[in-house]
């Protein structure tokens, strides 16, 4: 990342950080929901910095369904139920990580 000035990546690493426990949180709710819902096995969930999550003032989580490298995970991002289930267990996961949120504000 080194078109990033030093200042800009100090500030990144706070955004990021101050956001750390709802990512990890989320991102745990969505690999049960994807797994749950596809079939898929699950592989955990593992923390790095991605460039593209860069600047996101938020939960921010990036998610890997299917590897090109493995012959049957390389046709299931074709198969539209395969994405519709996808799509389904994203939503039904920011839902349920929005109300857990809300029920901690409120208590």
């Amino acid at each position: 990342y080194k078109e990033m000035e030093d200042a800009a990546h100090i500030l990144n690493a706070i955004a990021q950080s101050s956001y750390l426990k709802e990512s990890e949180e989320l991102a745990q709710i969505v690999n049960k929901n994807i797994s749950k819902k596809t079939n898929i096995p699950n592989k955990g969930v593992y923390q790095d910095i991605f460039y593209v999550l860069m600047g996101a003032a938020m939960p921010r989580i990036l998610i890997s369904t299917a590897f090109r490298t493995n012959s049957w995970d390389e046709q299931l991002p074709c198969r539209r139920d395969f994405r519709q289930k996808v799509a389904e267990a994203i939503y039904e996961s920011v839902k349920e990580c929005k109300e857990s949120s809300e029920k901690g504000i409120g208590s």
